[in-house]
């Protein structure tokens, strides 16, 4: 499925429904992203922000409490000229309003977190730890701001490999367990926006 930066939130909100339905016992759930094959070299307001890469994940029914509580999904094709990938015969390159996509993604990532834990009956001060979408640090750091997270509960790994669209949750998911930073009841939120304009969150209890 195609959400862009959000596509793994849509997807895990997609497999969540295909097991909470008895549809499906077992999703594989991956996101993968070549941008450099979109990117325009001569352009140094996004060649520089985007990388390549993928992760994935297992999901299947729990028999406890852990799993995914709740998502939010959001999209406005009104806004899809803010940030596009290329389509065959209309434009070459990925174009990105960077100002722009900057003011929607700090105002509509807090809301679809806030959504999320709403629906959890959960609060922001429940929550062991934040990964977002790893747009760019700015982005990131307002996020936690305006959710009022500190950032030692924020994860970020936008340095090492930039913005690698609807892989860099699952891959920022991966190093946070790998370095021991969810442990059993941990209580995360993940968030993205993308271009559409795309948005969503999850609330994940481990």
């Amino acid at each position: 499925m195609a959400a862009a930066c959000s596509g793994f939130v849509f997807g895990l909100a997609v497999a969540n429904s295909l097991l909470v339905s008895g549809q499906s016992k077992r999703v594989l759930l991956v996101g993968s992203e070549v941008i450099s094959r979109s990117v325009d070299w001569n352009d140094r307001g996004t060649c520089l922000l985007f990388g390549d890469g993928a992760g994935a994940v297992v999901l299947e029914l729990s028999t406890t409490d852990a799993g995914v509580l709740s998502t939010e999904t959001y999209v406005d094709g009104s806004l899809g000229e803010l940030l596009k990938l290329p389509l065959w015969g209309e434009q070459d390159h990925l174009a990105m309003n960077g100002k722009s996509v900057y003011r929607h993604a700090v105002t509509l990532m807090p809301e679809m977190v806030r959504r999320s834990l709403a629906k959890a009956n959960l609060t922001i001060n429940d929550l062991d730890l934040l990964i977002p979408h790893q747009a760019n640090a700015r982005i990131i750091e307002k996020v936690g701001e305006e959710l009022g997270i500190e950032p030692s509960k924020v994860i970020v790994n936008v340095d090492k490999y930039g913005n690698t669209s609807s892989a860099t949750i699952p891959i920022a998911l991966e190093e946070a367990w790998d370095a021991g930073r969810i442990k059993e009841n941990s209580l995360i939120a993940i968030t993205a926006l993308g271009g559409g304009i795309t948005a969503g969150a999850a609330i994940i209890r481990f």
